[in-house]
């Protein structure tokens, strides 16, 4: 289900974004946000990733009802720990994605850097 939530976030942003590649930085964080969006939705839902609608994706990002946007980091871990995900791991790519964009708030992919 991640390889089609990635496969889902490469086609929508080559759509938007054509002159762009996701790992060049510019679009890197939106790209995993959407990512991880689309897996826990598909995952909590118990449907495929294409169902997914971007009113769903919206529903995860806190608006005007006064939610701290800081929280998002601390749910969605929640959400992937419900799922049987361990947050501290370093070999599943999706809980490195999900460090790498809480953690540093953008990807950081120097050499050694665990979250790559």
């Amino acid at each position: 289900m991640w390889r089609d939530a990635w496969s889902r976030t490469l086609e929508m942003a080559s759509r938007h974004f054509a002159d762009l590649r996701v790992t060049n930085g510019r679009i890197t964080n939106g790209c995993a946000g959407l990512t991880l969006a689309q897996y826990l939705l598909a995952r909590e839902t118990h449907t495929s990733v294409d169902q997914i609608t971007l009113d769903d994706i919206r529903r995860l990002i806190p608006g005007d009802a006064g939610q701290d946007p800081a929280e998002i980091p601390r749910q969605w871990g929640e959400r992937l720990q419900a799922l049987g995900h361990n947050l501290d791991v370093t070999d599943d790519p999706i809980i490195r994605t999900w460090q790498a964009s809480t953690h540093r708030g953008r990807f950081d992919t120097r050499p050694g850097n665990p979250h790559r």
